[in-house]
């Protein structure tokens, strides 16, 4: 689930779509402003967890210091205590993912923060004192930017798709392998299910499981050779992809984990 604000440009100073810009936002607009977010619970969680967020901020003609608030984090006790930050990534920058790009991280229960004076109420009903807040900061220095944040770098349903067409058109990778639908998502988007194997692919008639039964070669030298093939088409991919956009830089790291994982 994607945090439930988007920021864009509002006027003289930045506008929160789904939480409320504090009193300091307007006082110093193009010095330093403040939100408040509210993130949407994490999908598939019976309990309505909230660690997930993911959104963009985009600058337009504001320089300055934001400070974010995501006031309805329900984990007690949380990695950012111990050092994790948010990842970001600056289209002007062209970076990649930074981990280590904010500032002033820090993570509390809203009970401490509202007898402290620090937090405010939020839209609905305001915060929740037995909640959580994750609190952090970023300097903007570019002009006409757009700064997306997440909890850890995405890796979305088209960049999968994407690179699952590349390592199609790559020989000697697709001599290994063969994709088959699993299932349908809950959004009924197909489930790509990847069977990896040494030459399995001209024997694409017959069952995934009886082609590999079938070789004569030994099951550990099959899935080495395999996994060679896709480590190599996957180290050629992430050559070819760089790191011009936070979907091609999440593509890269997918690509090495999928090799690892075949080894």
């Amino acid at each position: 689930a994607a945090a439930a604000a988007v920021l864009v440009s509002g006027g003289d100073h930045l506008g929160c779509g789904g939480g409320q810009p504090s009193s300091s936002a307007r006082g110093r607009p193009h010095q330093e402003v403040e939100y408040e977010l509210y993130v949407d619970s994490d999908t598939q969680s019976p309990a309505g967890h909230t660690q997930w967020f993911y959104f963009c901020v985009r600058t337009h003609d504001f320089r300055g210091t934001a400070h974010f608030r995501i006031v309805n984090m329900r984990k007690k006790k949380s990695l950012y205590q111990q050092g994790l930050q948010p990842h970001c990534y600056s289209v002007r920058r062209n970076r990649g993912w930074q981990p280590f790009a904010c500032e002033d991280i820090s993570y509390s229960a809203n009970c401490n923060l509202q007898q402290r004076g620090i937090s405010r109420s939020g839209s609905e009903g305001g915060i929740r004192p037995d909640q959580h807040t994750l609190a952090f900061s970023y300097t903007v220095t570019h002009l006409d930017d757009e700064i997306y944040f997440a909890a850890y770098p995405p890796y979305t349903y088209s960049m999968m798709s994407g690179f699952l067409a590349q390592l199609d058109e790559h020989a000697p990778a697709r001599a290994h392998f063969q994709r088959s639908e699993l299932c349908r998502s809950i959004g009924q988007l197909p489930v790509p299910l990847l069977v990896i194997a040494q030459d399995i692919a001209p024997a694409a008639s017959g069952s995934a499981a009886d082609t590999a039964g079938g070789t004569d070669s030994a099951p550990g030298a099959a899935s080495a050779a395999a996994a060679s093939a896709l480590a190599a088409a996957a180290a050629v991919l992430t050559g070819r992809s760089g790191s011009k956009s936070p979907p091609e830089a999440a593509e890269a790291q997918a690509a090495a984990a999928a090799a690892a994982a075949a080894a």
